[in-house]
Order: C-alpha cells, then sequence, then structure tokens
C-alpha cells in the first residue's frame, strides 16, 4: 500500500497495481506492521521464506515472531526491533540457521511500520569463498612455482623473442657468471657470446616451427670459468599468450659437464676393463646366481679346456670335482645370505678332456639395490705347475731337513745380518731351546760365559770380511754340562755375488779333545810309570837277592809276573784304574781252579788307582805264593777267605787261612813278609796287621778312600 484512497475503485486499482510492482521485486520484500504484524509479503520473500512460513496458513497478518521460528534469537530480529523503535533504517548480513543461509536485510521504517528487503547471498558467498580458496591456490602454487624458480638445480630463464631475458633464476645466472640484474632486459648474446653460434639457430627454429627442442647438448666458456669449456643439456620451450601467438620461449638448462667427465672416464675404464678382461694372463668371468655363466676370457677358456661358445651353455657347477661341490655352495649360500662379500677357493675343474685342474678361485659380487645378487666375478688361476712346483719343493724341503736333523753335527742359517732364522733338530736337541729363543743372536744365551765374547768377536770379523768363520768354543746342553763343538760357517752368495745367508755347523769333539788330553796324558804317565816300574824291578830283584842267591831267579820271575799281572789290568782300562776283584782273580789265577770252593772271594766293587793296584797285587801275590807253598793252600784240605769292605772313607781287606798246616811266626821277615807289611803299609798309607794263628794265617788292611781310590771314581 502506498497511501490511503477516497475512491474505493481507485483504491482498489492502485493496490493491484503495488502488488504487481512488488511481485515483480527479484528479491524478498516484506511490510510489518507496529504491531508486528506480515501485511505485504511478496512472491519472491515467500519462496525464500517458505522453509519455515506455517504450512497451509496465508501469511499476512501472522506476527511475524511466530512466523519465523528463529528470527528473535538472530541477528536479524535484534536489528528488526532497533530499526522499529529507532525508526532508522538497519542493514544486516547473516547466517540464519533456520533456512541455512546466509541473507542480507535492510529494514527501513515508515508511518506505522516499517519494509523488509531481503536477499539469499549464500550463493554469492559461497562463490566469493571459492574465488577466495582459489585465489590461495594460485597463490600458492605461484609461491611454489616461484620458490622452485628460485631454488632449482637447474637452470631456467624466459626470453623475449628478441632473446632477452625476461627472468632468470640463480642457478641460470651463476653458471653464465652473471648476477640476475645484469640479466635481465640483455641478450644472450651480449652475456654468454661463446654459444652464439650452436644456440641461435636452435632458438630460432623454436619461434619459426612453435615445437619444443629438448636435450640439446651444447658446449662452450662463460665468464663464470673463462678458459674452460663446458657442456650443457638444454631444453628449450615455446611460450604464448591466450591469442596462442608466441611471445617468447623458455629455457630449462643443466650442467652436464661432470657427467660428461664421468661418462668419458668411465668409457675409459669400460675400454680398460674390457682390455684387461680379454688380454689377462688369468681367467676372468662373470656368472649368475644360479652358476650359470654370463661371459669369461680366452686365458679361463684355456684354463678349462672349453671354447668360449660352448662353455657358456653350461654351468659352473658342471666342470667342478664332485669332491667340492658341498663346499663350494656353503661358501656361495654364506655369500648370497650376506654373511660375506667375497670367497676364495682352492678347487679343481674337470677339463673338456678329462684331465683334472688345480686352480685358485677369488669370487666377488654384484648386488642390486635391495640386496641381491646380481651377479659374480671370479679370477681363477691355473695353479697346476705351481702346485707341482711346491710338491716339488715340499719334497727338497723334506730332503733337506731329512739330511740336515739326522747329521750328526748341530747346524743353522743366518741371513746376510748374521740373524739366525732356522737351527736343524740336533740343535734343540742338544740345547733344549726353541727357535724364538735362539732366533737372532740368541745363541749367545747358550755360550760359556768364559768364551762368549771371544766368539762373538770372531763372528763381527767373519761378517765384516766376508771370509769363511772357523772357531772352537763350549756350547751348554740340556742338561746344563759344557761339551766343546768345532764350529764352521760358509757365506752363500747370490747372483751379484752378495752374500745372502751364512751356513754354519758344530760338530761335538769333545771326546776328540779328551782323547787327545788323554795320549798327552799318557804320554806323560807311561814316562812315568816307566821310571817308577824300573825302581820297582830293581827293589824287587835287591830284595829278592838279599832273601837269598838260592833259586833267586824263580822268586824273581813270579814276582815280576805278578807285577806284570797287575799292569795287564792297567793297560786294558787305560791307566784308568782297576776293580779289586779283578785284581784279585789276577793275581789268583794259577789257583783259578780253586775260586769258588776252596778260595772264597766276596765284596762290592772298588776301583783302584794305578798305585794302589800295584801295592796290593803284589801283597795279593805274595800272599798267595805263600799260601801255596806254607799255608792253606798247601795240601787238599786247605781254605782261604778273601772279603773286603767299602765305604766311601776306607777300605777294609781280609786275608784268612783255614784247614791248613799249623802256622808259625818266621824266625826272619823275607821278601814277603816285607811287600805285605811294611811296603803295602808305607805305599797306601794303610794300617797293616798279621795274625800267624796256629789255625791259619790272618791279614788285615785298612786304608783311606784317598789313597787307594781311583780319582775319576771317587
Amino acid at each position: 500500500m502506498v497511501g490511503p484512497l477516497t475512491d474505493a475503485s481507485q483504491s482498489l486499482a492502485a493496490d493491484s497495481w503495488a502488488r504487481a510492482v512488488i511481485d515483480c521485486i527479484g528479491d524478498g520484500f516484506m511490510t510489518i506492521d507496529d504491531r508486528w504484524r506480515i501485511t505485504c509479503l511478496n512472491a519472491r520473500g515467500a519462496e525464500l521464506l517458505a522453509p519455515v512460513l506455517p504450512a497451509g496458513v496465508p501469511p499476512l497478518g501472522l506476527d511475524v515472531w511466530q512466523a519465523l521460528p528463529g528470527l528473535d534469537a538472530s541477528p536479524f530480529g535484534a536489528a528488526l526491533r532497533e530499526a522499529m523503535a529507532g525508526g532508522s533504517a538497519r542493514e544486516v548480513e547473516a547466517w540464519f540457521e533456520p533456512l541455512q543461509s546466509w541473507f542480507a536485510v535492510r529494514y527501513r521504517p515508515f508511518a506505522g511500520g516499517l519494509a523488509a528487503h531481503f536477499v539469499d547471498v549464500g550463493p554469492r558467498r559461497r562463490m566469493e569463498a571459492a574465488l577466495r580458496d582459489s585465489e590461495a591456490r594460485l597463490a600458492a602454487r605461484v609461491a611454489e612455482l616461484e620458490t622452485i624458480y628460485a631454488e632449482a638445480p637447474l637452470g631456467l630463464a624466459l626470453l623475449d623473442r628478441e632473446f632477452r631475458f625476461v627472468r632468470i633464476n640463480p642457478a641460470l645466472a651463476e653458471i653464465n657468471g652473471h648476477s640476475i640484474e645484469d640479466h635481465l632486459g640483455r641478450s644472450v648474446w651480449d652475456l654468454v657470446p661463446d654459444v652464439r653460434a650452436s644456440a641461435e639457430p636452435l632458438l630460432r627454429q623454436v619461434l619459426a616451427t612453435g615445437e619444443a627442442l629438448r636435450n640439446v647438448e651444447l658446449s662452450g666458456e662463460t665468464p663464470a670459468q673463462p678458459g674452460v669449456t663446458r657442456h650443457w643439456s638444454e631444453h628449450f620451450y615455446p611460450v604464448r599468450d591466450a591469442a596462442g601467438a608466441i611471445t617468447g620461449i623458455a629455457i630449462i638448462c643443466e650442467e652436464i659437464t661432470e657427467r660428461q667427465a664421468t661418462q668419458t672416464t668411465l668409457a675409459a675404464n669400460e675400454a680398460l676393463f674390457r682390455a684387461t678382461f680379454e688380454n689377462a694372463a688369468v681367467g676372468f668371468a662373470q656368472l649368475t646366481p644360479d652358476g650359470r655363466w654370463l661371459r669369461m676370457n680366452q686365458a679361463l677358456a684355456e684354463i678349462v679346456g672349453h671354447s668360449r661358445e660352448r662353455i657358456l651353455d653350461r654351468r659352473i657347477q658342471d666342470i667342478t670335482h664332485p669332491d667340492e661341490l658341498a663346499r663350494d655352495l656353503t661358501q656361495i649360500r654364506a655369500m648370497m645370505a650376506g654373511d660375506t662379500e667375497t670367497a676364495r677357493l682352492e678347487k679343481r675343474y674337470r677339463r673338456a678332456d678329462g684331465a683334472i685342474v688345480d686352480v685358485d678361485v677369488g669370487v666377488g659380487c654384484v648386488r642390486s639395490d635391495d640386496g641381491r645378487i646380481e651377479y659374480f666375478i671370479a679370477t681363477v688361476q691355473d695353479m697346476t705347475e705351481r702346485k707341482r712346483a711346491e710338491a716339488a719343493l715340499a719334497a727338497s724341503e723334506q730332503r733337506f731337513r731329512a739330511l740336515a736333523d739326522n747329521i750328526s753335527q748341530l747346524a743353522w742359517i743366518a741371513d746376510s745380518n748374521w740373524e739366525i732364522f732356522w737351527y736343524n733338530q740336533r740343535w734343540y736337541d742338544f740345547t733344549g731351546t726353541e727357535l724364538e729363543a735362539m732366533k737372532g743372536w740368541g745363541w749367545r744365551a747358550v755360550h760359556h760365559p768364559d768364551h762368549v765374547d771371544r766368539v762373538v768377536a770372531g763372528v763381527e770379523r767373519a761378517h765384516a770380511s766376508g771370509d769363511p768363520w772357523e772357531d772352537t768354543f763350549p756350547l751348554r746342553g740340556v742338561d746344563g754340562s759344557y761339551r766343546w763343538f768345532l764350529s764352521r760357517a760358509q757365506p752363500i752368495r747370490d747372483a751379484d755375488g752378495k752374500i745372502a745367508l751364512w751356513f754354519g755347523t758344530n760338530t761335538d769333539i769333545t771326546e776328540q779333545m779328551q782323547r787327545e788330553a788323554q795320549v798327552r796324558l799318557l804320554m806323560r804317565e807311561v814316562n812315568h810309570r816307566s821310571k817308577n816300574m824300573l825302581a820297582v824291578v830293581h827293589a824287587v830283584a835287591r830284595q829278592t837277592l838279599a832273601s837269598g842267591p838260592e833259586d833267586f831267579v824263580d822268586r824273581f820271575s813270579e814276582r815280576i809276573r805278578a807285577l806284570a799281572a797287575a799292569h795287564d789290568l792297567l793297560v786294558d782300562n787305560d791307566w784308568r784304574g782297576v776293580d779289586l776283584g779283578d785284581l784279585v782273580f789276577s793275581q789268583l789265577a794259577h789257583f783259578g781252579d780253586l775260586v769258588g770252593t776252596r778260595i772264597l772271594i766276596d765284596g762290592p766293587p772298588v776301583r783302584l788307582s794305578a798305585a794302589a793296584a800295584q801295592s796290593l797285587g803284589m801283597a795279593i801275590h805274595e800272599l798267595a805264593t805263600n799260601a801255596g807253598k806254607f799255608g792253606a793252600l798247601q795240601g787238599g784240605q786247605g781254605q782261604v777267605v778273601i772279603e773286603w769292605r767299602w765305604d766311601a772313607e776306607r777300605l777294609s781287606m781280609l786275608w784268612q787261612e783255614h784247614g791248613g798246616p799249623p802256622v808259625r811266626e818266621p824266625s826272619r821277615l823275607g821278601f814277603g813278609s816285607r811287600v805285605i807289611g811294611r811296603m803295602t803299609r808305607l805305599s797306601l798309607g794303610a794300617e797293616v796287621a798279621i795274625d800267624y794263628d796256629p789255625g791259619g794265617l790272618a791279614w788285615r788292611l785298612s786304608a783311606p778312600a784317598a789313597r787307594v781310590a781311583d780319582t775319576a771314581d771317587a
């Protein structure tokens, strides 16, 4: 309603006209009187509010707060009350929860009420939100592109149609050797003239054809590294405007100088590898994890006795000796499990002709990124000749050791500095040492301290002069005693005449030296004993003659024979003394058939000196002669007991006769009595007692051990 009309027909017409106008409004329109009643609602408004208006009830005349639930609690309700109360216009745009959309409302008061103009702005708000989101994504994308442009390791640039730089990133600016600012607006050829001849035709081709050029390799110098030829991989793309016209060229540039160098090196290495692989004196091969041959060189083909063409159809298991398959498989499994990266095998192959060849095989592997073995690499060396040589060397060493360890001498080998590094077994057996203690100059430890300095001085002289060495000195044995050795060493020279080794021996000459000393001693002893013997013979002759000239020759001969028997024993024993038992038997030789029956002998072994043997031998001879002529051995019933005892301090001896004729002490002392008495007492420092008991003669001797014992046995 626009105002009161006086004429009813005019009023009706005006009202129809107003409604038509209001319904033509594309937005919602409503009027509310001052009693909050809806007085007008156009068609668009009814359409917008239909979801919340009471169904089937005309809205006009309804209380706006009841007709529109949720209005009072919304910003629109607050603005409505303010506009109605204040009589001033209000505008509000907010979310209206009951209609689940955004609305923009303008309230304009008039007399008796107000008009409300409302528009559903949800689609606009959603479009604006989508636009803002699109702009944000675009901004992020641009930022990403800017970051990529700035941080990309590849060179990036945009040229106009005159090949002037419109944009360039830091990477390409660094390649060219100018700042970004120096590039902008300037021609490529002004900044990098060395590449113009190769690059300009390509850029013009892109402008002319509108087609991109990719992976173009260019070379040249830049101010960044004057005098250095660099290499790049370039991509050229046409840049078009909205109408499709080409406005410039985009460039992507990758520095491949190092890659080119790497490829060059790789190619050289590959060529070297192939040359080495094909021409090596040892065998090379590549094999799959299951043992199939991928390739092998000619040397390996010759080792295994198969042609390369034929062997590539087989597996390594086919030519491996059957006894070694299980061991080889264990090694390969360990490599495949990652327990080891290499393996070393000494094994045997069966050649095509059936012969067996010994080989030394080194195996490595090449793995993929996930750790699996892609293939094996094997080096194979023919060990047949080396095995034969090793066997021959082992046999030679065995023969040498058999010889060296079984010769009677101690033997050793020293280097050119006289550092001994080998001894034969005889050395260790004699010295009781080990190599660790004896190597080098450790041999000095078994030398006698009184001789070692002299020996070392002689060795040093021989080492300095290179002359053969010879010396005689004592060495300590395992039992701690020293024995004398004649030692010699000969220098062993190499092909240039330089001393490479010294070979030496030590010959035990202890017995030889002792024999030589014994000979010298014996010569002196013979001289001395000859003089003594002449004196003894002279005394025997004189004493025998003094006893009476009757039967002188017989008595003198017997005594000389007794003396000779003692001398025979001494000679048989190299004048080293005589066993007392042997001496007694020798003096009783003419009663030999009575020993054990009528002559009883008992005593321990006692070693007599030569002088004691002579004296006791004469005494026993006289006692035996007297027993045969006058005592227990005269008839057929008597008995003689000869006993001696030895306690390391004294020798005690007894001659006891039983069962012979009655014994009488002689009225005068003859030579025999003097021999068994005074002469024995003086020569041996002994106590001598003679008992002329009628029942049988008893002769007792007690002599100090020092006067009767052989010094070698004492």
